[in-house]
């Protein structure tokens, strides 16, 4: 299998960048929340993680670790919103948008 590797920041000195080292993930399961308004207006909600990688210490060429030893993980992600409006909060917008 091949290792695929990113650039994140240092955990330790954020304005340097270090090699992190891309984890595969065995499962996976992000679900929708959702948040209904008193307007009727649905928002869904979902955290999707790109990947997730632990930073590589450039001298020793290991995982960088906290002082107390425990792993550092980086995860990068992206937040989906989806409002969805009822029929009537449209035509509100439409109107004021177009003027009708």
């Amino acid at each position: 299998m091949v290792e695929h590797y990113v650039r994140i920041p240092h955990p330790f000195k954020p304005d340097t960048l270090v090699q992190g080292r891309v984890l595969e993930v065995k499962n996976s399961k992000e679900y929708w929340n959702v948040y209904e308004l008193e307007d009727g207006t649905i928002i869904k909600v979902k955290l999707c993680v790109n990947h997730i990688s632990i930073p590589i210490d450039p001298t020793t060429n290991k995982p960088l670790r906290k002082p107390n030893g425990e792993p550092i993980f980086n995860v990068n992600w992206t937040v989906h919103i989806v409002p969805l409006y009822p029929r009537e909060k449209i035509t509100e917008m439409e109107v004021k948008e177009h003027g009708k």
